[in-house]
């Protein structure tokens, strides 16, 4: 088993990324307070997501051994995979393109084709059930695509006379 040691400089990095933990945590509480404002909110998780990595960071580098510095490295991704949503967010935001932010982006249904009449595995397969149970299917593609299918309801009645 191959044993690992914390080398000066590893001590130093360790200590940066713990004034820099201190540091985004410091503002993830601050801007938590101020959350009534969209950009202090977003940016309260990109704080909160930096003091991850750099906290994770920071026990990387002060680890003794191969199997504690893996472990660490690969929790640092967690901080690492949840900068970019929150940083999207803040810059959309702090740039006051809120309309992107605000819209619901919806993959819309082409105007073109008739869908009853299509060579859609999933769509013929929707079809050919709704004709089995005598309905209707409509399309609205008012707010992206939504379908309904109406059908009546079957009353069973239990003849054990």
């Amino acid at each position: 088993m191959q044993e690992s040691y914390m080398t000066e400089i590893d001590g130093i990095y360790a200590i940066l990324l713990l004034i820099s933990t201190s540091t985004t945590l410091y503002l993830t509480f601050y801007s938590w307070n101020k959350r009534s404002n969209p950009d202090a909110l977003y940016s309260s998780f990109l704080m909160l997501a930096v003091s991850i990595w750099s906290i994770t960071g920071a026990f990387e580098m002060t680890s003794i051994t191969v199997s504690t510095k893996v472990l660490w490295s690969q929790m640092s991704y967690l901080g690492i995979v949840f900068v970019g949503p929150p940083w999207l967010l803040f810059s959309l935001s702090y740039t006051s393109n809120d309309q992107w932010l605000k819209t619901k982006f919806t993959v819309g249904f082409p105007e073109d084709p008739d869908f009853k009449e299509t060579n859609s595995l999933g769509l013929r397969i929707v079809n050919s059930l709704t004709k089995q149970i005598e309905g209707n299917i409509k399309l609205d593609r008012t707010n992206g695509t939504k379908f309904t299918i109406e059908f009546k309801e079957e009353n069973y009645e239990n003849d054990d006379s």
